[in-house]
C-alpha cells in the first residue's frame, strides 16, 4: 500500500482473524442472582462532596447488578484457545479487537515504527474486578452505564461492518454495540481510520431512549506498560483522589514532594482524576523513553482523564502477576464523561451523546517530554496543534453523523436482550424501542446463541412455560412491566413466583418477596428459591431461618458451585461453623476459604492453617479487588499460634506469604 511522508493514503479496511492465545474458561454464568451488595473501590462511601464543581459523588450508584448475573465460575487453568478477532488497519496503524470480550481493543500497533502502543497481556485470565465479577487486564476496555468495569467486559457484543465514502476516499468501519439493561440505554462504537489518517478513531454514541433522566457513566480504560521513568502528561494542574474514604483535591504533578506524573514513583494503589479546565484540549499522553509517545485525545464531551496505579507494595506486585503470566506490569490511563468515577452524571430524557476518541502515536521531543512538567504540557499543546486529525475532530463528529445512523452488515450477535426490549416495546407500545439502524437480530437468529431470553419471549406470547425445577433460571428481569406481565399471565408456577420474589427482594420489599417465594416452593422445592429465602432472612436479621434455608439449599444441590458458595456465605455470616466444616467439601478454593474461616472461629486454628497454606498458600481465583480476607485470616491464625505459645504476635517476625498478599494499602 502506498505511503506519503509516513501518512496513510488509504482509509481503514476491516478483516477477521483468529487469535490463538492461552486463556481460561469463563465457566458460564452464576446460577444464583446477585443477592449480596458488593461495593467496588469506586463506590465505597465518601464523606466529602464537590457538587459545586460538577462532581456527582455517589450519584447513580446501585445496590444490585440485577438483572445481570455474575460470571464467577472460572478457574486459573489456562489452555490454548481460538478467539475471534477483528482487525482495523491501514498502512500506518493496526488495531486488533476481541468482540467476544466486550469489544476489547487487544493491541494497537504503530506499523511505521513496528511498536506496540498498549500493554498486551500474554493470556486471557479472568479475575474478580468487574461488576459481574470476571474481568481481564490489558488493552483498552469500554465501560458504560454503571460505575465500575462494564457488565459486558467478558461478553460478546453485536458486531457489524460498513463502508463509508469520504471526500478523500473510502474506509471500512467496525461497529460494536449493545443494550445496557439497568439504565436501559444503547451504546454504539464505530472504529475506523480515515483516509490519510494515522490514528484509530473511535466514534461513540450513547442513546437514552427513555422519557426520564438517567445516571450515565463512560470510561475508556487504557492499559500501558508500567516502566521506570515512564510519564503521564495531561493538561491539568490539580486532581481529585481518595484518602481514607474522603475525596480530596490535590495540586499536581507534585504531591508531598513526589512527582506523580511518573507512575512508578507512586507507592500505593491510587486513582488520580485530573481536573482539566474547559478551555484546554482533552487528552492524556504516555511517554516512555525510546518508545513512541502514546496519545489518547477526544472531542470536548469526554472531559475526564485519570491515572490508576497498582503501587509498588508486595500486594500490588502480586495483583500484577495474578492478572497475567509473563506480560509484566501495567498502569492505566483513562478517559471519561465525568470528572471522576465516584458517581455518574445526569443524561437528559431522549438525549443522544456522541464524541470521537483518537488512539495513536505522536512525534515528540523526548527532552521536552521528560523535562519540567509545564514544558512537557507546552510541548504536547504544540504537538496537538500540528495534528490535523485532532484539529478537525469536532467537525468530523458532525460529518460522520449520517454514517453513524446507517446500518452495517452483521457478523456477530451479542445478547438477545436488545431484541427482547424491542419485543416488549411492540407488545406495550406497538413500536420497537431501540435505534432502527442497529440490528438486535431476530429470534430465529438468536435462538442458538442466547437461550436466556426464551422464557421471557414465551411469556410475551402467552405460551405455557415448562421450566425444569432441577435447572436454575438463566436470566432475570428488573422492570415493572415484566413484573406486571408475570402477574397478567397468572403468576403461577415455581419459576414465575421465583422471578416475582427476586423482583421484590431487589426493591427490599422482603415481606412480599417471602410470600412469592413461599408460593414458588409450594409448586416445587428448589435450591434457587431456598437460597433467596436465606438471604431475605439475613436482611431481616432472622439468623436461625437463614441457617435453615441455607442448609436445605445445600442438601438439595451439592454440585453447583455458585449455589454452594452463596449458601456457605450465609452460614458463615450467621456463625453456623459446624455446618460449613461438614458441608464445604467441594473442590473449590472459595469454599475451602470459608471452611478455613469456620475452623478458626471454632478454635481449630491448626486445621484452618492447613487449609490456608496448602500448596504454599490457598489460591482463590475469584479474590475481589480490595478484598483482604486471605491476609486477615492468616494474621488471625498467627495471633492464635502466638497466644497458644504464651507470647504476643509480632508481624515483623513472620512475613505474610506472597501467595496470600493482595493488600493494596500495605496494612495487616
Amino acid at each position: 500500500m502506498a505511503k506519503e511522508n509516513g501518512w496513510g493514503l488509504a482509509g481503514s479496511h476491516v478483516t477477521e482473524e483468529t487469535l490463538y492465545i492461552d486463556g481460561a474458561d469463563l465457566g458460564g454464568y452464576s446460577s444464583v442472582p446477585p443477592l449480596v451488595e458488593e461495593k467496588n473501590v469506586q463506590t465505597r462511601q465518601r464523606r466529602d462532596t464537590f457538587d459545586h464543581e460538577g462532581v456527582y459523588l455517589g450519584y447513580g450508584n446501585v445496590d444490585t447488578i440485577l438483572p445481570y448475573v455474575r460470571q464467577e465460575c472460572y478457574t486459573r487453568m489456562l489452555s490454548r484457545k481460538a478467539y475471534r478477532s477483528i482487525v482495523v488497519e491501514n498502512d500506518c496503524i493496526r488495531a486488533v479487537f476481541l468482540p467476544e470480550l466486550g469489544g476489547k481493543l487487544w493491541r494497537l500497533t504503530d506499523k511505521i515504527r513496528q511498536k506496540e502502543l498498549l500493554y498486551v497481556n500474554d493470556v486471557v485470565r479472568p479475575c474478580n474486578l468487574a461488576l459481574c465479577n470476571a474481568w481481564t487486564s490489558g488493552g483498552v476496555e469500554w465501560n458504560v452505564g454503571l460505575v465500575g468495569h462494564s457488565p459486558f467486559t467478558c461478553s460478546p457484543l453485536h458486531t457489524a461492518v460498513l463502508e463509508e465514502e469520504t471526500p478523500t476516499g473510502r474506509m471500512q468501519v467496525l461497529r460494536m454495540y449493545e443494550f445496557e439493561r439497568i439504565r436501559r440505554v444503547v451504546y454504539q462504537m464505530d472504529f475506523y481510520i480515515p483516509p490519510h489518517g494515522r490514528f484509530l478513531h473511535a466514534r461513540i454514541s450513547l442513546y437514552n431512549l427513555r422519557d426520564e433522566v438517567v445516571p450515565m457513566y463512560w470510561w475508556s480504560n487504557i492499559a500501558v506498560p508500567e516502566e521506570d521513568e515512564a510519564r503521564v502528561i495531561v493538561p491539568a494542574d490539580s486532581a481529585y483522589t481518595n484518602e481514607q474514604d474522603t475525596v480530596i483535591k490535590v495540586p499536581t504533578p507534585v504531591i508531598e514532594g513526589q512527582d506523580i506524573s511518573y507512575p512508578m514513583r507512586i507507592r500505593q494503589a491510587k486513582d488520580y482524576f485530573f481536573d482539566i479546565p474547559e478551555e484546554e484540549p482533552k487528552y492524556i499522553a504516555y511517554a516512555r523513553k525510546g518508545e513512541p509517545l502514546f496519545l489518547q485525545a477526544s472531542t470536548s464531551r469526554l472531559k475526564g482523564r485519570k491515572l490508576f496505579v497498582w503501587g509498588q507494595g508486595t500486594g500490588s506486585q502480586h495483583w500484577q502477576n495474578f492478572l497475567t503470566r509473563e506480560a509484566g506490569r501495567y498502569c492505566e490511563i483513562q478517559a471519561g464523561l465525568a470528572k471522576t468515577q465516584y458517581g455518574c452524571i445526569p443524561m437528559g430524557a431522549g438525549e443522544t451523546w456522541e464524541w470521537i476518541e483518537l488512539y495513536g502515536a505522536v512525534p515528540a521531543d523526548e527532552e521536552a517530554l521528560f523535562g519540567g512538567y509545564e514544558q512537557a504540557q507546552a510541548h504536547m499543546r504544540a504537538a496537538l496543534g500540528r495534528l490535523p486529525e485532532f484539529a478537525n475532530l469536532e467537525q468530523e463528529l458532525e460529518d460522520t453523523a449520517a454514517m453513524a445512523r446507517r446500518p452495517g452488515r452483521k457478523i456477530l450477535d451479542g445478547s438477545g436482550f436488545g431484541y427482547l426490549e424491542n419485543q416488549m416495546g411492540l407488545y406495550r407500545e406497538k413500536r420497537e424501542r431501540l435505534p432502527a439502524h442497529l440490528a438486535f437480530t431476530s429470534w430465529q437468529e438468536i435462538a442458538n446463541s442466547d437461550m436466556r431470553i426464551a422464557p421471557w419471549l414465551a411469556l410475551l406470547k402467552g405460551e405455557a412455560l415448562q421450566m425444569d425445577p432441577a435447572k436454575p433460571p438463566m436470566s432475570y428481569m428488573l422492570y415493572e412491566e415484566w413484573e406486571a406481565l408475570l402477574q397478567e399471565r397468572g403468576a403461577s408456577g415455581w419459576w414465575q413466583c421465583l422471578q416475582l420474589g427476586i423482583l421484590a427482594f431487589a426493591r427490599q420489599e422482603y415481606t412480599k418477596a417471602r410470600q412469592w417465594l413461599t408460593d414458588s416452593l409450594a409448586d416445587a422445592i428448589t435450591p434457587w428459591a431456598l437460597i433467596v429465602m436465606a438471604h431475605i432472612a439475613v436482611r431481616t436479621q432472622e439468623s436461625e431461618q437463614a441457617i435453615s434455608f441455607a442448609r436445605q439449599a445445600l442438601q438439595l444441590e451439592q454440585a453447583d458451585v455458585s449455589l454452594i458458595r452463596a449458601a456457605l456465605r450465609v452460614l458463615l455470616e450467621n456463625e453456623a461453623y459446624t455446618d460449613i466444616v461438614d458441608m464445604a467439601l467441594i473442590d473449590d478454593a472459595r469454599c475451602q476459604l470459608y471452611r478455613a474461616q469456620a475452623f478458626l472461629a471454632m478454635g481449630q486454628w491448626e486445621k484452618a492453617e492447613k487449609l490456608l497454606m496448602q500448596d504454599g498458600g490457598l489460591e482463590v481465583p475469584d479474590i475481589r479487588e480490595g478484598e483482604n480476607t486471605l491476609t486477615s485470616l492468616w494474621a488471625a491464625i498467627q495471633k492464635k499460634r502466638a497466644e497458644n505459645a504464651g507470647r504476643e504476635w509480632d508481624a515483623s517476625t513472620a512475613p505474610l506469604p506472597y501467595k496470600l498478599d493482595f493488600r493494596m494499602d500495605g496494612s495487616i
